[in-house]
């Protein structure tokens, strides 16, 4: 039986994997969704919904931003859920519901059939029966659009009277604007503002990396194999890689993988595609994929194969790093049976040092992001049970050696912490 006083090593992994967008490239995540909401905000105008609502200054919302909530479609509600599906917090729009009201909906024990079955496999919300149900808004990159769905929630309830519809149809239109956003042909054809603003001005949405984070990824790469798995297409990436780590940042990492489709990468048996530029020329065999060169697609069985063939390993131990905590950490963990290591922000606004970014990270609106009234989120349950450590940022670790052993989370031991550098503590006066 392992340990209840488990240790995390870096040195004890034959090869480290990393997100790129939020983990290797940090950005000034207030520019960037204050621009992703008024572009979102624009094409929904024209669309024909409420400006009126929409262009509200996108600052009188901080305070209702936060990740991980859930849309309910039909219902205009915004979800925050425990690890078993219950409903913990919820708004009707922008409006905060009352118990009463939660219970009028859900019903006494405050539940949803589907936020249940979500709770149960959390994928069934990406691709599968629950899709056209909720949205679970997980990243900086949808986050606004959590926002932009409560405000227009508002505005037909205003032209109503104040009165809610039986069923809403507002999110198809919302993920329009998302796609009309971040499709991967997009950055290379300008065709999305969004992209037109980030390269206009990059140094108003990307942080460079500091030398010590550049100076740990080649001490790495110098004893282990090391690897890039991104969502972003090959131009997006190297345009945000290249800010934050400098022309040569392709050196710092073995193998690099380009729109990988995730959480499909590692559960799926897409193969991977060779490049010519940025476009995708032809599927290529594992056998004949070689370290220094970008593949895009594919997935984790036979990138496992490829860095056991780097390491001589049969059985690689493979850690991957990210942010996003169902691609990044829960699904590599519960489907690959890998360790991961979670990268959440919202540490560095809930006991963790000060960070400019404060008001865009916490929301007195919801709450502390891991706990409600003393009970766990599920976001904080996922992070104790899948990955072994959770910090704020690379920044947090790189200075240790890569021999240093941090405490980490143990699922046989509910007391275990892997918080690093701090636990997070809740700030919160949480809603009633």
């Amino acid at each position: 039986m392992e340990s209840l006083e488990t240790k995390f090593c870096f040195s004890d992994y034959d090869s480290i994997g990393f997100d790129l967008d939020n983990t290797i490239v940090k950005y000034n995540i207030t520019n960037m969704i204050k621009t992703e909401y008024e572009v979102l905000s624009e094409f929904l105008v024209a669309k024909g919904y409420s400006k009126e609502f929409l262009m509200k200054p996108f600052e009188d919302g901080f305070n209702f931003l936060q990740k991980g909530l859930i849309l309910d479609f039909e219902k205009g509600n915004l979800l925050r859920i425990c690890p078993d599906g219950g409903i913990q917090i919820a708004s009707h729009g922008t409006k905060l519901m009352s118990r009463e009201e939660i219970i009028k909906i859900y019903g006494e024990k405050k539940r949803w059939e589907v936020t249940d079955e979500y709770c149960k496999d959390m994928l069934v919300a990406w691709n599968g029966t629950l899709a056209d149900l909720i949205r679970t808004c997980l990243d900086y990159f949808d986050m606004p659009a959590a926002l932009a769905f409560a405000r227009i929630v508002d505005s037909i309830d205003f032209q109503n009277n104040g009165q809610p519809q039986s069923k809403y149809q507002i999110w198809p239109d919302v993920l329009a604007g998302l796609l009309s956003m971040y499709n991967r042909d997009l950055f290379a054809n300008n065709k999305s503002k969004y992209f037109e603003a980030m390269k206009k001005n990059p140094s108003d949405y990307i942080y460079r990396c500091e030398q010590n984070v550049i100076d740990w990824l080649k001490k790495l790469k110098e004893n282990k194999t090391t690897f890039l798995l991104t969502g972003s297409h090959i131009d997006f990436a190297t345009f945000t890689a290249e800010f934050a780590l400098g022309p040569n940042w392709r050196d710092y990492f073995d193998f690099i993988i380009c729109f990988a489709k995730k959480p499909g990468f590692f559960t799926m048996d897409r193969p991977f595609y060779q490049l010519d530029g940025i476009s995708e020329t032809g599927i290529i065999d594992i056998e004949n994929m070689i370290p220094g060169n970008v593949y895009t697609q594919g997935n984790f069985k036979d990138l496992k194969k490829i860095i056991g063939k780097n390491t001589k390993t049969e059985n690689p131990k493979i850690v991957y790093i990210g942010d996003n905590l169902i691609q990044d950490v829960f699904t590599p963990s519960k489907h690959m049976k890998i360790d991961t290591i979670a990268i959440v922000d919202e540490m560095q606004a809930e006991g963790v040092d000060y960070n400019p970014e404060y008001e865009i990270l916490r929301s007195n609106f919801w709450g502390s992001y891991f706990h409600t009234n003393g009970d766990d989120t599920l976001w904080e349950r996922i992070i104790r049970t899948h990955s072994k450590i959770c910090i704020p940022s690379l920044d947090a670790i790189v200075s240790h050696p890569i021999d240093y052993k941090f405490r980490c989370f143990n699922p046989e031991n509910p007391s275990s912490c892997g918080y690093y550098p701090h636990d997070p503590f809740d700030p919160y006066t949480n809603p009633k």
